[in-house]
């Protein structure tokens, strides 16, 4: 793979990552939907959408400067998570130089079932969580991307909730707060032969087609159907979600391709496939 070129990241027909129409636009609300099974972690991916929107490129992806865009010192990124701590993601991103005072991560790890959970009805529960999201973002609404990972756990960790209860009263009222909603979700019992078909599994089968219809957008991380490479590790899908873009841009497109993917212990590398 050392002899084959090296690619940029390009996912909109403006050749950027995060096209700045999507911030100049008043009624725009776009929804990212990224899927990736356990064994090709996403935490590349997020850098580099983080990375773009407050530094006007993946600088640290892309060899290039074809994909720099404007970007702001009010520019700033919201992350929360229901798998991995809040140092997971600063370490990253101190890493890549990105201020703080341009991110905030929510952690919804530690603690969340004994003080968000515990004797609560679900009403609260979700109403609550919204309202972290909004304190976090109301100081840069027109600037703000946001990036959840794993949402669909609340289906399991609270007793009862639905997928049109999460959708209706979390997943859509927080994508009109934000420019940019980003959903991280695994896929992994879609390669389980035999998968529980119980209610909570219907639940999140429904919340990964939902999450598909709405955005404008889905990126797929999938392993080598070959198995282990030592020069590969996975592939990125990039295809137009069930959405239309929101922006008065009208000739904005998705550019639909497929990258070979490489993650190295401090950078990833792009081909085409």
């Amino acid at each position: 793979m050392s002899s084959v070129q090296r690619q940029d990241l390009v996912l909109f027909s403006d050749q950027s990552v995060l096209p700045s129409h999507f911030f100049q636009d008043s009624n725009s609300h776009n929804l990212f939907f990224i899927t990736h099974q356990s064994c090709t972690q996403p935490l590349w991916l997020i850098n580099a959408l983080v990375e773009t929107h407050v530094l006007g490129s993946p600088s640290s992806l892309n060899e290039s400067s074809s994909s720099v865009l404007p970007s702001s010192t009010h520019s700033h990124a919201v992350l929360a998570s229901f798998i991995h701590e809040q140092n997971y993601f600063t370490n990253s991103l101190n890493k890549l130089k990105i201020p703080s005072n341009n991110y905030n991560v929510l952690d919804f790890l530690s603690d969340f079932i004994v003080n968000n959970i515990h004797n609560k009805p679900r009403d609260k529960i979700l109403s609550d969580v919204l309202a972290k999201f909004s304190a976090a973002i109301q100081n840069n609404p027109t600037d703000t991307i946001v990036i959840i990972e794993q949402p669909e756990l609340l289906l399991s960790l609270v007793s009862g909730l639905t997928c049109s209860e999460l959708n209706n009263k979390f997943i859509t009222p927080l994508l009109r707060q934000c420019k940019v909603l980003i959903i991280v979700s695994n896929s992994d019992i879609f390669n389980i032969d035999e998968y529980d078909a119980s209610v909570n599994s219907s639940n999140l089968q429904n919340f990964y087609k939902s999450s598909f219809i709405k955005s404008m957008i889905n990126l797929n991380l999938n392993p080598l159907k070959t198995g282990f490479a030592k020069d590969v590790t996975g592939s990125l899908h990039v295809c137009r979600g069930g959405a239309p873009i929101a922006t008065s841009n009208t000739s904005l497109h998705v550019v639909e391709n497929e990258y070979l993917y490489l993650n190295e212990k401090e950078s990833t590398k792009l081909f085409y496939r």
